[in-house]
């Protein structure tokens, strides 16, 4: 195991702290919260057992690093915790249990497309009509679903998908938290989305992703919407 360096370690924070805050399964709950209190006491609620679930990762990945010298490094926790430690039924739920988050975080994501260009790309745009968002929505989602079987095809590395969707995630950071607060200028969010997505684009062809340039998403995004920003106010 490789101990994480500085860098590093800041890089895998702001991936995991952002992509939380931007994450859609949290603002579909926030948006069907009864009132505003309850949806603040969810958040709070939320955080606490994100914190209690992690210290209980922890453990296992400490448990694991003691098996070192038993099992091979890649397959210490394979073997050395589920398979030596666990019956084998509970392997089976654990794993249709993990199989059942995917998908259930999947599916919002391939939603949240399909709506999203329908009706921003489709009927804003292209000018279609608001009659076929529904048309559209769904051709979207079949869309964006092959793409990514696709991709998972040629791109088989975890850790390297993970990454790059976590920098996806991080172009979106900007406009989604201040615009949950502020109406922002259609420019400077053009241009957050265009600048964070371009590098999303060019990382993996410039070189290999890590935690480290997975946050520069983040940075240009943020200086577009500066940029966009700017320009806004002086054409007014």
């Amino acid at each position: 195991y490789e101990v994480l360096d500085i860098g590093s370690t800041i890089g895998f924070f702001i991936l995991g702290f952002f992509n939380i805050l931007v994450s859609a399964d949290i603002w579909q709950r926030i948006y069907s919260a009864k009132s505003v209190k309850v949806a603040v006491r969810s958040l709070y609620i939320s955080a606490i057992l994100v914190f209690v679930v992690g210290i209980f990762l922890l453990l296992f990945m400490v448990y694991t690093k003691s098996l070192d010298q038993v099992f091979p490094k890649d397959q210490a926790f394979f073997y050395g915790v589920i398979v030596s430690k666990w019956p084998i039924g509970f392997i089976g739920l654990i794993s249709g249990a993990i199989i059942c988050m995917v998908m259930a975080s999947l599916d919002t994501m391939i939603f949240i497309f399909g709506l999203t260009t329908a009706n921003d790309l489709f009927v804003n745009i292209l000018k279609k009509p608001v009659s076929l968002k529904i048309k559209y929505a769904r051709f979207s989602m079949l869309f964006i679903t092959l793409i990514g079987i696709i991709l998972s095809l040629i791109f088989t590395k975890l850790l390297q998908t993970g990454l790059a969707l976590s920098s996806l995630g991080l172009a979106l950071a900007p406009t989604v938290l201040l615009g949950a607060k502020w109406k922002l200028p259609p420019k400077a969010v053009n241009l957050s989305l265009l600048f964070g997505i371009l590098t999303f684009i060019i990382l993996p062809i410039v070189g290999e992703l890590n935690p480290v340039n997975s946050s520069i998403t983040l940075l240009t995004s943020i200086l577009g919407f500066a940029l966009g920003f700017i320009i806004s106010k002086k054409n007014k």
